[in-house]
């Protein structure tokens, strides 16, 4: 009777406990104060499983959080632990941040999959945190098991948009994303692709709408945030400057809030092109600017000492004067401005003077003014001699403006800028620093060039005993032998080179062009074993089913094909013809066409020739193909590196221009355009007319198309084009313009390269005027043009030595610091 009062006392005492808890469990989990919530809910858990489970697992999940946030990682992953008991067998989401946070993101993937394979509907966030562990992973997983396709089809898309972005193809990006859904658990990484396509579209309405409609605390959250601040900030109308209060609230949001003002400042200055004043303010506003080192300073650094090369005309004047008279003509006594501007006006010379001594005299300068700050650099000495070497031996630009003219004869020895200089330069760092190979390695090439045969030989074979383990090294001995015939040295080096760097194409393909050369010389002799031992060893570097004429196994199996046939072995000959096949699956026309002029060439005799010369010979009759006309078309530019090929294809180059020129008025595919106008645009090509018909042709279906609008531009006849016309330079900055959207680096780079040899051929061009440019009247009184500095700049100035009097000071009193010790700067 005494145990049964026992026990009823204890139940109506856990009931009076528990009521005082169900009031305050709910106030320490709506506080934060999630220790308390959690030994509070315990106690209730006892009393009732079922009620208070999600409540225990919420006040856990809150401490849990609370821990990592303060990098508490092994206190959280033992909260993380009573978490997992509680879910049971259900795969926990939040385990995903304790992984994220250990930077194991495979296994936040992982974690992802499996909660994504629960049969209960995920919460919101839940749902977030989960994309984001799928998508932060990247390539640094396999793919996690138990995906669904959809899940597998949105997350590559995401993925392939996000890498559309980082190319700059918004185009593309939007395309990707387009097919997902608002219920998509990755919707909040489809507001920020489309936000970022509308910011670089400088639609900011639309990306900062999207931006918005993100979930918080999620990843893309987080990356949107300092594009939202700035685009709220951003009251001004399209195209009127930024208000300087929007990017100092980026910088802040950087972490740069103490720099922040003066940054913006420097920006409102800058771009209101008042570049000049931008320079002042920052130098007086930052200690610590310019300076060597890394962050934000060093970038701000590099901007302003790399923008004359960007600038207009007479704006770089203007600015690149002013560089250099902040630096020296003040008694300034900052060791780092001095550096900075020096190597500025070396640079600037260097693009800009038709002279050499100026530019040699600019970078000596700036040798002397590095020693007098950190004492005697043989490092620095040797870098700044071997770049002059390099820009000295430079060769001169060709006599014809445009790539392309048919029929020209080329030099036969290049011209150098300044052989002389080129020569004394090399000559100048090797003192410095005997032991560069670079240097070395350019002297040669110079050498080589030059047509200085004896001194490539004696510096090469120098080289080799310094550095016997250098790929570059053994690559250019190789090359070199391979040049004077010496086959079985060559293949000695390159083969050393090629297993120090498998993957090399450029040694892997110099190799295989030795041993082909080698193969050919001993089937010539009669030597079959040692030209068929060769053959392992070529397959081995070449590439399976490739089209290239050098590294493909096919190609390569046709020439041993052909010296089987000069060997006399008919039946190996067919052994690597079948095996030729097998390499490449496509039409056969390309293979016989291929082998019909190389066996031609190698001296096979014509019986064993005869059936690829009848199937080439019923090509050219049968309707066209333009399939096969890229084929023709590829194979003969490849066959016209032959030497003496024009003997051995005198009779073949009309019938395929004329195959050609019936294949471009039909339906062809655009890297078959591509093709047919190389051939077009070469002196295999009878008719330059043929470039301008295929280019018309492409062009009707693209007309923004810009390789075509480019090589069409080329191709067109230059009697019209005696002077310059602002259409033929509206049309080029058009096509450059399409160029860069259309990512075609290539043609860009030609646009730009043609456009400043139109520019520097003007003759009323900024600078090109045979009177000069007269000054306006108000700029004759403005200080920066005094006959000092001009004479400095012009003539050449020796940088000041260090005075001993007092250092100027910035506006907090603090004097400029000298740095500590000699350290890397980016010369080039």
């Amino acid at each position: 009777m005494g145990k049964k009062k026992k026990k009823k006392h204890k139940a109506d005492q856990k009931a009076k406990t528990a009521q005082p808890l169900e009031q305050q469990a709910p106030e320490y989990l709506a506080a934060g104060r999630f220790r308390q919530a959690v030994n509070a809910y315990k106690e209730l858990f006892k009393t009732d499983p079922e009620t208070y489970r999600p409540h225990l697992r919420a006040s856990y999940e809150g401490l849990y959080k609370q821990r990592l946030q303060k990098g508490m990682v092994q206190e959280a992953a033992m909260v993380l632990d009573q978490i997992e008991k509680l879910a049971g067998n259900m795969p926990c989401a939040e385990s995903i941040r304790l992984w994220c946070k250990r930077q194991q993101f495979a296994k936040a993937a992982q974690v992802a999959a499996d909660v994504l394979g629960a049969p209960d509907a995920l919460p919101g966030q839940d749902a977030a945190l989960v994309a984001d562990a799928l998508i932060t992973a990247f390539d640094e997983m396999p793919r996690p098991t138990g995906l669904s396709d959809p899940i597998i089809g949105e997350l590559e898309r995401i993925q392939s948009a996000l890498k559309a972005v980082a190319e700059q193809s918004y185009g593309l990006a939007l395309g990707a994303i387009k097919p997902i859904g608002l219920r998509s658990i990755f919707i909040s990484w489809k507001w920020l692709i489309k936000g970022l396509c509308a910011f670089y579209a400088h639609e900011d309405s639309k990306a900062l709408a999207a931006f918005e409609k993100i979930v918080a605390g999620t990843v893309p959250g987080a990356f949107a945030a300092p594009y939202a601040r700035l685009l709220a900030n951003n009251t001004g109308e399209k195209g009127a400057t930024k208000e300087p209060a929007a990017l100092e609230a980026v910088c802040a949001a950087a972490g740069y809030e103490t720099i922040a003002p003066a940054i913006a400042r420097a920006d409102y200055l800058w771009n209101v092109q008042r570049f000049r004043d931008s320079h002042v303010h920052l130098m007086a506003a930052l200690d610590s600017f310019p300076n060597f080192s890394t962050g934000l300073e060093r970038t701000l650094t590099q901007l302003y000492y790399n923008a004359v090369f960007e600038m207009p005309f007479e704006q770089a004047q203007k600015y690149i004067r002013h560089l250099a008279d902040s630096a020296f003509r003040h008694k300034n006594d900052n060791p780092i401005e001095q550096l900075w501007a020096q190597r500025t006006v070396a640079l600037y010379t260097q693009v800009n003077s038709q002279a050499d001594g100026p530019v040699m005299d600019r970078w000596e300068e700036f040798i002397d003014l590095h020693a007098l700050i950190y004492g005697e650099s043989p490092t620095v000495r040797a870098l700044v001699y071997h770049r002059l070497g390099d820009f000295f031996a430079t060769q001169a630009p060709d006599d014809m403006p445009s790539p392309f003219f048919f029929g020209r004869r080329r030099r036969k020895r290049p011209i150098f800028r300044n052989p002389e200089l080129a020569r004394r330069c090399y000559e100048k760092s090797l003192e410095a620093n005997p032991d560069a190979k670079d240097t070395q390695l350019s002297l040669i090439r110079f050498y080589e060039t030059n047509g200085d045969a004896g001194k490539v030989n004696k510096l090469l074979d120098r080289l080799v005993k310094q550095f016997p383990g250098e790929k570059d090294v053994l690559f250019k001995a190789g090359q070199r032998c391979l040049e004077r015939k010496a086959l079985l040295k060559a293949l000695g080096y390159l083969e050393q080179a090629l297993a120090l760097d498998p993957m090399d194409k450029m040694v892997r393909e110099n190799f295989i062009v030795a041993c082909i050369t080698a193969a050919r010389n001993y089937a010539s002799k009669r030597q079959a074993v040692k030209s068929r031992e060769l053959l392992p060893r070529v397959i081995d570097a070449s590439d399976a089913h490739s089209d290239d004429f050098n590294r493909g196994r096919a190609y390569l199996y046709l020439r041993w094909a052909a010296f089987e046939q000069l060997n006399g072995d008919s039946a190996r000959a067919d052994a690597m013809w079948a095996q030729a096949k097998a390499q490449r699956p496509g039409g056969e026309i390309k293979l016989h066409y291929f082998y019909w002029i190389l066996a031609r060439y190698y001296g096979v005799p014509s019986r064993s020739i005869e059936t690829s010369e009848e199937l080439v010979r019923n090509s050219l009759k049968a309707p066209v193909d333009v399939a096969i006309a890229v084929d023709f078309a590829d194979t003969l530019l490849y066959m016209r590196r032959l030497p003496e090929s024009h003997l051995l294809l005198a009779g073949e180059i009309g019938p395929i221009y004329r195959y050609i020129a019936r294949a471009v008025k039909l339906e062809m595919k655009r890297p078959q355009a591509k093709s047919i106008m190389t051939y077009a645009l070469s002196d295999c090509c009878e008719n330059p007319a043929l470039a301008v018909a295929c280019a018309d042709k492409m062009l009707q279906c693209n007309p923004g198309d810009a390789y075509f609008r480019f090589y069409r531009y080329l191709a067109q006849p230059e009697g019209g084009r005696a002077l310059t016309s602002k259409k033929e330079l509206d049309e080029l900055k058009t096509i450059l313009q399409l160029a860069r959207e259309q990512q075609e680096n290539t043609v860009a780079i030609q646009v730009q390269k043609r456009l400043k040899e139109l520019e520097a051929t003007d003759p009323l061009a900024p600078g090109n005027s045979p009177f000069g440019d007269m000054p306006e009247d108000d700029e004759l009184d403005d200080d920066e043009l005094d006959d000092e500095l001009i004479k400095a700049l012009m003539n050449g100035f020796r940088p000041p030595r260090r005075s001993s009097s007092t250092p100027r000071r910035s506006k907090a009193g603090k004097k400029k610091s000298s740095p500590p010790g000699p350290q890397q700067l980016e010369l080039f």
